[in-house]
């Protein structure tokens, strides 16, 4: 089956991983607006065997959105980790063998790629990956920055929204929502002093048009993707106690050991390269979620 275009003969972007949480959003988003798009999925996959799809090296802009690994299988499955890195190096090398410019839009870890220094955690700060997941979409980053294609890393904090699948090692909110729904308790490891940052993920669709839809791209640029704004594991779960009108209990269980205290990102450089900032606040965003959660599986 080949690739359609929506809305134009020739796409504003080529979106890779068109079917996954962020990138299914970002796919209606860019429809609603009708910003011409190709997408490419595993089953419809922009390169194959070296080859690039004739759709890709049309687009001026590609994002890649795909998520091939998640924390736990990059914990357990280190082929998965290099399958994730050559599809997305041979799609480098695609685009820097193309006889047209692109710019490259990579979906990154602000949650994971950040560590061991003092939150909130700014674009300059040293990446001190902590686990293997972190490690591996840093890995995307050095691939793309030694390309020569002018790349937009956009390192995203802890994504959530309607569609998020209850995944292990993908977030509590999903699991949460979930657990009230079915009228269980939710549980936290440690004593729920644990620092996160939660960002919309219709926040982070508009944040990756913002970066689609530059007209002079640096050669290489960080950008922190998030609230901007600390909120602990207790916080959390009293929010989504509230939002669901439920009475469950809070079971506070033994810490894990390698949970980092504090990740929460700076996104101020996002407002003055993409004008771009938050607008879902966490309740309105749990809110939303949670009304998704009552109807899926």
């Amino acid at each position: 089956m080949s690739q359609v275009f929506h809305n134009a003969s020739t796409p504003g972007f080529a979106l890779v991983g068109a079917n996954g949480f962020i990138g299914s959003h970002l796919r209606e988003l860019a429809r609603e607006r009708e910003i011409s798009h190709c997408d490419f999925t595993r089953q419809h996959p922009a390169t194959n065997a070296g080859v690039a799809h004739p759709d890709l090296l049309s687009a001026p802009v590609v994002v890649w959105a795909a998520s091939m690994i998640t924390p736990a299988t990059a914990e357990e499955s280190p082929e998965a980790v290099s399958a994730e890195r050559s599809a997305f190096s041979e799609l480098v090398t695609s685009l820097a063998n193309s006889p047209r410019d692109h710019h490259l839009v990579v979906m990154s870890s602000g949650g994971t790629v950040y560590g061991g220094n003092d939150a909130p955690y700014v674009e300059t700060d040293v990446p001190q990956p902590v686990n293997r997941y972190g490690a591996a979409k840093l890995a995307l980053e050095n691939i793309a920055h030694g390309s020569g294609v002018p790349t937009t890393v956009l390192r995203v904090a802890n994504a959530y929204g309607p569609g998020q699948q209850a995944a292990r090692g993908q977030g509590v909110i999903g699991y949460w929502l979930r657990a009230l729904r079915d009228k269980k308790p939710i549980s936290i490891f440690g004593n729920g002093s644990t620092v996160r940052d939660y960002v919309y993920v219709k926040d982070i669709a508009e944040a990756v048009l913002a970066a689609a839809s530059l007209t002079s791209p640096e050669p290489f640029r960080i950008i922190n993707i998030g609230s901007g704004e600390p909120t602990t594991l207790t916080q959390l779960a009293r929010l989504c106690l509230d939002v669901a009108g439920a009475d469950s209990a809070i079971k506070y269980q033994e810490n894990r050991g390698f949970d980092t205290p504090a990740n929460w990102l700076d996104v101020r450089a996002a407002l003055d390269y993409l004008n771009w900032e938050p607008t879902v606040t966490l309740r309105d965003g749990l809110k939303l979620t949670w009304e998704w959660v009552q109807t899926a599986d």
